[in-house]
């Protein structure tokens, strides 16, 4: 899932912080560090798009080797219920959606998902403030109220949404917890446990360059 990166329209937090332009020109990076991580496991990407933007914009930033889907309008749940939906009349039995500010998400996570999804009904990705930042389906098991009435943006999400899926008889698997980036601790933080340390924000563009190193992967390979 993600936006279209116009500065003050993304990563607002960090942009009260650090400028809405060095934000928005981090949130690239970011879905740039996740595109080459979905693309190590060779299998169909499909990027759901907010609805502020048409899908021409989306492919200019991105290029046209991707499936573009609409989140649809309505709260977070709504839209992703609605990517939900149109992944899997698209014809995929296992779907797996990740938030786009997630440049250390480990291959692996994306790969253990799928391949739980073969004998389990859900996969969720906790994330350490109470949310979560991938959430996996199988067809066979999806219902719409898995985001309904669920107060988006609280560290109540996570609970809230290990109750549900159990009131639906559905069995679900936990990946490892993550940290989203949505302040400059988040960033730094994320950087300390990669050893990469800085002084926020004097060496900060450098150090998102040495992070998506570090993971093996190169900024140069997608399109910021």
């Amino acid at each position: 899932m993600l936006k279209y990166p116009r500065p003050g329209m993304v990563k607002t937090r960090l942009g009260k912080e650090l400028g809405a332009e060095r934000a928005s020109w981090l949130y690239r990076h970011f879905v740039a560090c996740e595109l080459v991580t979905a693309h190590s496991l060779h299998v169909p990407v499909l990027l759901s798009c907010h609805p502020d933007q048409p899908f021409s914009a989306y492919r200019d930033w991105l290029g046209g080797g991707y499936r573009y889907i609409s989140q649809g309008e309505g709260d977070l749940g709504a839209k992703m219920r609605t990517s939900f939906e149109t992944a899997f009349a698209q014809g995929f039995s296992r779907v797996v959606l990740a938030g786009s500010d997630l440049p250390h998400l480990p291959a692996g996570y994306l790969q253990s998902a799928l391949t739980r999804l073969q004998d389990h009904d859900a996969v969720i990705g906790p994330a350490l403030d109470g949310g979560y930042y991938l959430m996996g389906l199988h067809r066979r098991s999806f219902q719409p109220g898995i985001f309904e009435g669920i107060p988006w943006s609280t560290s109540q999400v996570m609970a809230l949404t290990q109750k549900r899926l159990a009131g639906y008889g559905l069995n679900s698997f936990l990946l490892p917890g993550l940290r989203d980036i949505d302040t400059v601790e988040d960033l730094n933080r994320v950087l300390i446990d990669y050893h990469l340390p800085v002084a926020l924000p004097q060496d900060l563009e450098q150090a998102i360059r040495n992070l998506v190193n570090s993971s093996g992967q190169s900024s140069s390979e997608a399109r910021l």
